[in-house]
């Protein structure tokens, strides 16, 4: 059974009628590794400007193929101990306090 990333991969190229060797051109990858990319219960390692590639010429979300790839974007991975702390602790709150945290911020944001 095709991993979720594959799934994701494999609907979005479908839906936009996008063949597979066609998408392999326009990411610079071969046909082959796309295949298996699509089909493959457990995906190859894929680097992450190939994931973004695949999600710019889809049109799917920045970071969804890289989240479902079970990577940290480069951009937002901790640097230091204290950008680890902050994750810990985010990390250790329900997903209702995440999303009230989340909203806080991007208040805090726009007022500045």
């Amino acid at each position: 059974m095709p991993s979720k990333l594959g799934k994701t991969i494999k609907k979005q190229r479908q839906r936009q009628r996008i063949g597979l060797r066609e998408l392999a051109r326009r990411v610079g990858k071969s046909p082959s590794f796309l295949s298996v990319l699509e089909n493959s219960d457990h995906p190859p390692a894929v680097a992450e400007d190939t994931l973004r590639a695949i999600e710019d010429e889809l049109a799917i979300k920045k970071y969804e193929l890289v989240t479902l790839a079970g990577r940290t974007p480069e951009e937002v991975a901790p640097k230091d101990r204290l950008e680890v702390e902050l994750y810990r602790q985010v990390k250790q709150r329900t997903r209702s306090e995440q999303e009230d945290l989340l909203r806080r911020l991007r208040r805090g944001e726009e007022s500045s």
